[in-house]
């Protein structure tokens, strides 16, 4: 993905919102190995017919799809710092928490051209520890919950279908605590 400027040129060495581009004016995670397995998984999942939307939804059900659950240490509420790191282990071991499936999909998200951001808050009636993704279209915050979907999919939660994908925040399927 590139950023055009006004003049036709592409923006290089600079970052718009949460999204970098390289010298080249392509965009990065900053990771050239999360980069990699990044264009791995995109070209897993999608290809060039699809829409942009449709290369997101793909992106979201390969995140679900290809990971398991692991214990792994929670994040302060607020932080953001962790969202590489997790998603460097969720793509070399294929499991890991909720801040794993939301760093996972978020570098996918972006790489894609999306604006996306992910936040460590609450989620529930006990306000549990949680990680997701958000994306704002047509200034629309969204939830995608990756994990907690794939969690009551697995019965790790219990058993229901949910669909976590792209949720408008007044309709939502738990109560999402912002820091």
């Amino acid at each position: 993905m590139y950023y055009v400027k006004e003049d036709g040129s592409f923006l290089t060495n600079s970052a718009v919102e949460y999204l970098t581009f390289d010298a080249n004016g392509r965009y990065t995670s900053g990771n050239a190995t999360l980069d990699s397995y990044v264009d791995q998984a995109l070209a897993a999942c999608t290809n060039s017919g699809m829409t942009k939307a449709q290369k997101l939804r793909a992106a979201y059900l390969y995140v679900r799809d290809h990971g398991a659950y692991l214990a792994r240490p929670h994040q302060a509420r607020g932080t953001t710092a962790w969202a590489e790191e997790s998603a460097l282990f969720m793509f070399e071991h294929k499991k890991g928490n909720c801040y794993c499936f939301a760093g996972q999909f978020l570098y996918m998200a972006r790489r894609l051209g999306y604006n996306a951001y992910v936040v460590s808050g609450g989620v529930g009636r006990k306000d549990s520890d949680h990680a997701w993704v958000m994306i704002c279209e047509n200034g629309v915050p969204y939830i995608y919950d990756v994990e907690l979907e794939w969690g009551y999919r697995a019965g790790r939660y219990g058993h229901a279908e949910y669909n976590m994908y792209k949720m408008p925040l007044n309709k939502t399927v738990f109560s999402y605590q912002f820091p």
